[in-house]
């Protein structure tokens, strides 16, 4: 239950809650011994710690999850690496932020289901842009643009957008 009430805070933008939530989760799982238990909370804990600019504990906790998550767990796979990605990029770390993309790519890059190609390209784009490649940012972003407006992914499609406008920014104060 407390997984399920901090990925409810997460989603409406309660990150303190949703962290104070997950931390409840990883004590019951550590003494159960369920890595696969683990795995989920640690991720999701890492990415809250994103969204509210605690890049150093985004990194540590999802490199954390990422390590114990099966490897089924696509739509996981995918956020999380995504979302590590911007960390890296957010704090200044463009190599690492670059490397964590070379492993979204090499290992979903090609997925068929949609929702999976919409968040590969979403974050493809992002942090193209935030790493100041906009050129890569901008195709990236009209293909996750596209796929939002398909599956009538409104916050997707806004942050499409917004990555767009980065990168065009970019563009723009570099020519």
């Amino acid at each position: 239950i407390y997984y399920q009430l901090g990925k409810n805070y997460y989603f409406i933008g309660n990150q303190p809650k949703a962290i104070e939530n997950y931390y409840k989760v990883i004590p019951i799982a550590e003494s159960l011994n369920l890595p696969d238990f683990l795995a989920i909370p640690y991720c999701a804990l890492g990415r809250a710690y994103c969204y509210i600019a605690h890049f150093k504990e985004a990194v540590e906790y999802i490199q954390k999850g990422l390590k114990i998550l099966p490897k089924d767990e696509i739509l996981e796979q995918i956020y999380s690496i995504g979302i590590l990605a911007q960390a890296y990029a957010a704090m200044g770390q463009k190599k690492e932020a670059l490397k964590e993309l070379e492993k979204l790519q090499k290992n979903y890059g090609t997925v068929q289901n949609e929702l999976f190609k919409l968040y590969h390209h979403f974050f493809m784009a992002s942090v193209q842009s935030m790493v100041g490649n906009p050129f890569k940012a901008v195709k990236e972003s009209e293909k996750s643009l596209e796929l939002a407006r398909d599956l009538k992914n409104i916050p997707v499609e806004i942050n499409s957008i917004y990555s767009m406008g980065r990168a065009y920014g970019y563009m723009n104060g570099k020519t």
